[in-house]
């Protein structure tokens, strides 16, 4: 009980007022035209080069010129670079001689025929001024 200005009163609860059942009919939708987004065409990618060129397989028998011996590792390697850079083909072989120091050969090639060490011989000689020598390849192991 609630009393107001004196008077008694009471609360009621609402009362539930019932509505007859909505009944729900099909609405038919209207068919909707899906277009796929469309994906720009590119040119497929050529592939990507290589850094460098291919190399040969090594050669395991042929011949070699030896251009010289160097106690100054970095030499040697100049001249290798150079050989390298004009696509003779070049390397260098570490080896100690008989009284224990360091040394550096610098080879060019190889070449698979003796002949065509030759041409390249007369160049070389000419090119850094020595005598070098035509010798059978061996790589190293």
């Amino acid at each position: 009980m609630i009393e107001k200005d004196g008077e008694a009163s009471q609360r009621v609860a609402p009362s539930i007022v019932e509505r007859p059942p909505v009944r729900a009919e099909p609405v038919q939708a209207e068919p909707v035209n899906v277009v796929p987004a469309k994906v720009p065409e590119t040119a497929p990618k050529p592939a990507p080069k290589p850094l460098s060129e291919p190399k040969a397989a090594p050669i395991t028998s042929g011949w070699t010129i030896q251009i010289g011996t160097f106690k100054n590792r970095a030499s040697a390697m100049a001249i290798r670079d150079e050989l390298l850079a004009d696509k003779t083909g070049g390397y260098v072989q570490d080896f100690r001689s008989s009284d224990g120091q360091t040394l550096t050969r610098v080879f060019a090639g190889p070449f698979l025929q003796r002949e065509q060490a030759d041409k390249v011989k007369s160049g070389i000689d000419k090119r850094y001024k020595v005598s070098s020598l035509v010798v059978q390849h061996q790589p190293s192991r």
